[in-house]
């Protein structure tokens, strides 16, 4: 019987509840406690999850029982808190993005290397039901030769009038692209391969152009052997049916929608259409807490790398200089 894996987590807000939840459904995992700057906003979570609170950061790297941290705050943070977490000898998954610059994924993973650590991030993305099944069925060359892919994520952030959050500002996000559009430009690379080119376009109609945001953005990605990717996000679009995913195979075609638990299958010379369902065991956020507890046991690989993490990174970099400079990047 595995001995369970003790976590703590940096951050109270949405994020480190999801994590919260993950940990109450994974066996093997437990919620030691939590630390965040607004002290009532974690003595509410820490009441909400039955966990401690910690004075202080560096009294929470400093407890022993704390075997794991989960970096949950704002994009700025997860390159020093990661860095202090793996210094203080604690196996470190950070959220989304990694960090906002290359150079800082770098130092995180350094850092965790010098320190005989592991280091994950979380990548949610990967994880739902369809696109996990798309990446299983790609890898067990159930799709013949993989083609492409094509992603639309349309109004993901809700009405343009909406309040504004943390996650609006460009200073704590580094912009939409690495905020949330990570997801998507972490799927197609692993899906199709590190981009060899890509070639972005953005526009900003509905509000006041910004230095990294945007309300459309057209991606288009040459990946190895000649796969292309193409993502179609923004935040211009609501209702049913502007978020959907698509991957080409030689063999085959899958299709979902948004978040739905199914995918469609369709093959050449064929009018059928197959739909596949299943039920999870755990969440997303699950199946990743489940794997980085496996790996800290030494039971298997890391789901998502420190390597992984920036590459999502340095592929934003470069969709972003394509836009900057209106050339392939």
């Amino acid at each position: 019987m595995s001995t369970p894996v003790t976590f703590a987590l940096l951050g109270s807000g949405g994020i480190a509840r999801a994590w919260a939840r993950a940990l109450a459904e994974v066996p093997h995992a437990t919620l030691v406690g939590c630390w965040d700057p607004d002290r009532a906003a974690a003595e509410a979570f820490a009441a909400e999850f039955h966990c401690a609170t910690y004075p202080a950061e560096q009294a929470l790297l400093d407890d022993d029982q704390v075997e794991a941290v989960i970096v949950c705050s704002p994009n700025p943070w997860h390159c020093p808190q990661t860095v202090a977490a793996a210094q203080a000898h604690k196996h470190v998954l950070t959220e989304k993005p990694m960090a906002l610059i290359v150079e800082n994924c770098d130092r995180m993973i350094a850092t965790c290397e010098q320190a005989g650590v592991l280091l994950m991030v979380g990548q949610a993305l990967r994880f739902y039901p369809p696109f996990d099944r798309a990446l299983q069925m790609a890898r067990a060359g159930e799709l013949g030769r993989v083609l492409g892919a094509d992603l639309t994520r349309m109004g993901t952030s809700g009405p343009l009038e909406r309040p504004r959050t943390w996650r609006d500002d460009e200073s704590l996000t580094g912009g939409w692209l690495l905020e949330l559009n990570v997801h998507e430009v972490d799927f197609l690379q692993t899906l199709l391969g590190l981009p060899e080119s890509v070639c972005a376009l953005r526009s900003n109609l509905l509000k006041p152009a910004t230095e990294s945001g945007y309300d459309l953005l057209n991606l288009v990605a040459l990946c190895p052997e000649g796969r292309q990717g193409h993502l179609l996000a923004g935040e211009i679009a609501q209702g049913e049916g502007m978020t959907r995913y698509v991957v080409f195979g030689e063999e085959a075609t899958l299709r979902w929608d948004a978040w739905s638990p199914k995918l469609t299958i369709t093959r050449p010379g064929s009018t059928a259409v197959q739909v596949v369902e299943w039920e999870p065991q755990y969440s997303p956020m699950g199946y990743q807490l489940d794997g980085f507890r496996a790996a800290i046991r030494g039971e298997g690989p890391v789901p998502v790398t420190g390597e992984d993490g920036r590459a999502a990174i340095a592929t934003c970099a470069r969709i972003r200089q394509s836009w900057e400079t209106g050339q392939p990047a």
